[in-house]
């Protein structure tokens, strides 16, 4: 998206707004540097919403995989480069994506349960949200 970030995260101990704080300051401080620029680069407070429920992650996670399909930045979810549907099992490899958490709620196997979740993303890729 070209207005906004969407994370999904699990806080265990530290404060979900600490690991903002830290994220946005360094990233911030990478593209001032790139760029050769100063100031702030994100306007305004991160929104930040509890998820309770293991349904509502499993929705959450495919309402932001279909984002940019659903706002018209790209017509095929695979093919938007700053997505990290692709690298859910069974599709591109992402190291540092830890995909266990949404992943064990559609198959006990890991190759299984990639290509249901890709499935249960797609099946709704036309919906109105």
């Amino acid at each position: 998206m070209s207005n906004h970030v969407c994370m999904l995260t699990k806080v265990a101990e530290t404060l979900h707004s600490k690991i903002i704080q830290n994220h946005s300051f360094r990233y911030t401080r990478w593209i001032n540097k790139r760029e050769k620029r100063t100031g702030h680069l994100f306007q305004g407070r991160y929104q930040a919403v509890l998820i309770d429920a293991d349904d509502d992650l499993a929705e959450l996670n495919r309402y932001d995989h279909l984002n940019p399909v659903r706002s018209g930045l790209t017509t095929k979810l695979d093919d938007y480069e700053w997505s990290v549907h692709n690298g859910y099992p069974g599709m591109n490899k992402c190291n540092w994506l830890s995909t266990d958490w949404v992943l064990q709620r559609f198959d006990y196997k890991k190759s299984n349960a990639g290509k249901a979740y890709h499935r249960y993303v797609l099946s709704s890729v036309d919906e109105e949200y």
